[in-house]
């Protein structure tokens, strides 16, 4: 969405992903570090230490980039709807952070996913940048040390209330994957996809045909099931050891602009690297039937707990959410 349609479109001007020489790179190296760090691990001391300036720096660059097409300013990042390393700062403390930047002329775009699926489709991305244990181990992970982790910002009524404690007045959207993607892929409105159309309304910009992408394609289960065993060997990313970052590359301009470390590509991107040589050195091996298997009691105590998570946000909107945000078993 970053690359293909909030930084394409000629009426948003897109801070984040999409903007910059690589694909989550931003409109600046002053952006980029806020994103990539400030919002997303950074302390609280760095943070105050910090903040004037970064909103200093956010607002003139918004200023100096906007134009009289503009009609919408947008930041996008799953990050800030929950950690996807352990190291993350808490869901309040990003949104205290974001009413610092934004005061309160703010509006909340949140594409939700039925929890197992999404915590399905984490695994596999996890997996694929270094992660080296199974699903049935990745659940137990969650569920055990949920006091660390996202298993709590995966309770979207949790989101919302977070949101209103801190933007009382913000205008906030809820759409839904199953709604915008099926078996089949993108679903369309006419011949644009209908999550661009929906979108679109939102921020009430122009509709326009924008061509529609994955520059992110799935790993197949094959694979995924070798990289499990070359992850273990070669430790990379997520497997790295626990006083280390995750997702390394994204840190270019802290620790360069901000850090002044001057590291090289060849250092930045060590990780990428790794992660690309041992997905064209695998081989293809039988993978197990069941990728998703788990401890029925784990998998009950998590589906009670989303499911009426899912009913109370369902109640206090009126979202007319899928049949699958209150039975895991039908996905």
């Amino acid at each position: 969405m970053q690359a293909q349609f909030f930084s394409r479109h000629p009426e948003v001007l897109h801070l984040g992903s999409g903007t910059g020489k690589h694909n989550y790179s931003c409109i600046s190296p002053e952006v980029e570090s806020l994103i990539e760090v400030y919002l997303k691990t950074a302390g609280t001391y760095t943070w105050v230490r910090d903040r004037e300036e970064l909103r200093n720096d956010l607002h003139r660059i918004i200023n100096e980039r906007w134009n009289s097409r503009h009609k919408s300013v947008t930041i996008s990042s799953e990050h800030l709807s929950f950690k996807y390393s352990n190291d993350s700062i808490d869901l309040e403390s990003k949104f205290e952070r974001l009413k610092y930047l934004f005061k309160e002329n703010v509006y909340f775009i949140i594409i939700i996913r039925n929890q197992w699926d999404l915590l399905k489709s984490l695994w596999r991305e996890y997996v694929r940048t270094g992660f080296h244990k199974s699903f049935f181990d990745f659940i137990e992970t969650i569920y055990q040390l949920q006091d660390r982790n996202l298993y709590h910002d995966l309770n979207y009524h949790r989101t919302y209330r977070v949101i209103r404690t801190h933007f009382p007045r913000a205008s906030v959207k809820f759409m839904t994957f199953e709604t915008y993607r099926d078996k089949n892929g993108l679903v369309f409105n006419k011949n644009t996809p209908k999550i661009l159309s929906d979108l679109s309304d939102f921020l009430e910009v122009s509709k326009l045909d924008f061509s529609f992408e994955n520059t992110n394609a799935a790993l197949s289960n094959n694979v995924l099931h070798e990289m499990l065993y070359s992850n273990a060997i070669t430790r990379h990313n997520i497997g790295n050891s626990l006083i280390e970052s995750a997702e390394k590359h994204r840190l270019e301009t802290w620790l360069n602009n901000v850090l002044k470390l001057d590291k090289t590509e060849n250092e930045i991107f060590e990780d990428v690297k790794a992660k690309r040589k041992l997905i064209e050195n695998l081989s293809k091996t039988e993978r197990p039937k069941n990728m998703y298997g788990c401890n029925p009691r784990t998998f009950e105590k998590i589906q009670d707990y989303y499911t009426q998570t899912n009913k109370t946000l369902n109640d206090e909107l009126n979202l007319c959410l899928p049949t699958c945000y209150y039975d895991f078993t039908c996905t």
